[in-house]
């Protein structure tokens, strides 16, 4: 399953991922200035003695053989020590290693985890992920993590083109109509099946979300 993925990795732009600076400028001036490997000399006390953003920034240096040969198992073990002090930029690195198959594992729910984990705290990269990996038809995120249902971040916002539309129990003009909206309604999408999305959405006087299916062309911005 993970192999599948590779393509979704393509989707997002190399400029997601960034170096963090922690505390040390003369790290800062030598990566700035082309100087790896005196950015790695710099960082590797910090990263030994437990510095997060030092830890991640060597798992970067490793990962694209800036300074020395490019080294995946190293990269991995530098941002699995800062992925677990909760260094986000690190959780999303590893993550999408592990999709794009960079880096070993025997799980993708290993980088659903480490997405969740940092989407939890804000991580936009994160949250665009899983989202994209949530439209691959391919993968049911859903059922890897039931709990994405109940957070407001989840999906993507989309809007009812047409001025009254069905929303059904199930991806199918024959399942049972459990709704109605009305044209500018904002909904979340969570899912995607062929040509039905998975919706959440509030209806009239619900102080709840509730789930449900609608043909995509009748919300905007998906093709």
């Amino acid at each position: 399953m993970i192999k599948r993925l590779l393509a979704i990795c393509c989707l997002l732009s190399a400029n997601a991922f960034s170096f963090s600076f922690p505390n040390d400028d003369k790290a800062a001036a030598a990566m700035q200035a082309g100087h790896y490997a005196e950015a790695y000399c710099n960082w590797k006390p910090l990263a030994k003695r437990g510095d997060a953003d030092a830890q991640y920034n060597l798992g970067w240096l490793y990962a694209n053989g800036l300074g020395m040969h490019v080294d995946p198992s190293m990269a991995a073990y530098w941002w699995r020590l800062a992925a677990s002090q909760d260094n986000h930029d690190a959780q999303f690195a590893l993550a999408f290693a592990i999709v794009s198959g960079d880096i070993e594992s025997e799980s993708i729910k290993e980088a659903t985890d480490l997405f969740i984990k940092a989407a939890d705290a804000g991580h936009e990269d994160s949250r665009e992920m899983l989202a994209k990996i949530n439209l691959d038809s391919r993968v049911d995120l859903i059922k890897l993590h039931p709990e994405l249902i109940n957070k407001d971040w989840f999906g993507w916002q989309a809007t009812v083109t047409r001025d009254r539309i069905n929303v059904r129990e199930k991806p199918s003009t024959k399942s049972k109509i459990v709704g109605k909206l009305t044209k500018t309604t904002e909904v979340r999408v969570i899912g995607r099946k062929g040509d039905w999305l998975q919706i959440k959405y509030l209806g009239e006087g619900d102080d709840s979300p509730k789930i449900a299916w609608v043909y995509r062309l009748l919300l905007t911005s998906f093709k």
